[in-house]
C-alpha cells in the first residue's frame, strides 16, 4: 500500500514540475508579391491592449480555447495548426473588440506556452499590445 502511495505521490510530484517556456517575439511582416500601399488613420494617444483566452490542448487535440479571431491566420486547422498565431489572432481580435473596419498597427506579442505531464498537456495565451488604425484607401502602386 505504501509503495502505491508514493508511485502516484512521486507520479504527481513529476506531472506539476514538468517544463514551461515562454516566447516573446513579434514576426517580420509578410509582403505580397503585387505591391500595394494604405492610407491609414491612426491614433497615437489610444493603445489597445488584448489578451487571448487559455488554448488547452490535452494529446495534440483542442479542449478549449478562443472561437474569435482577427485574421484567417487566427483558424485552428487541428492537428497541424499554428496554435501561437491561434492565440495572437485571438488576442488581436479582443483588443479590437471584434471590430472589422480597423486594424493594429505595431503590435507587441508577449505569447506563454506552458507544458504539463510531459507535454501531454499545452496550455497557450498571448498579449498583445499596439495602436488602433482605421484603413482610409488601399491602393496599388505602379511600378
Amino acid at each position: 500500500m505504501k509503495k502505491a502511495i508514493l508511485t502516484i505521490v512521486s507520479i504527481l510530484a513529476l506531472a506539476v514540475a514538468s517544463g514551461c517556456s515562454s516566447v516573446s517575439r513579434t514576426d517580420p511582416a509578410v509582403y505580397p508579391a503585387v505591391k500595394i500601399a494604405a492610407d491609414l488613420d491612426i491614433n497615437p494617444s489610444a493603445q489597445k491592449e488584448g489578451t487571448s483566452q487559455k488554448a488547452v490542448y490535452f494529446a495534440g487535440l483542442k479542449l478549449s480555447g478562443p472561437s474569435y479571431f482577427a485574421e484567417a491566420g487566427g483558424v485552428d486547422n487541428g492537428l497541424r495548426g499554428d496554435r501561437i498565431s491561434m492565440v495572437r489572432s485571438a488576442a488581436v481580435y479582443n483588443a479590437l473588440n471584434g471590430k472589422k473596419d480597423v486594424m493594429l498597427v505595431y503590435p507587441q506579442y508577449d505569447t506563454a506556452v506552458h507544458s504539463y505531464l510531459f507535454g501531454l498537456i499545452k496550455t497557450y495565451q498571448a498579449n498583445v499590445t499596439g495602436y488602433e488604425a482605421t484603413v482610409k484607401r488601399v491602393y496599388q502602386i505602379k511600378e
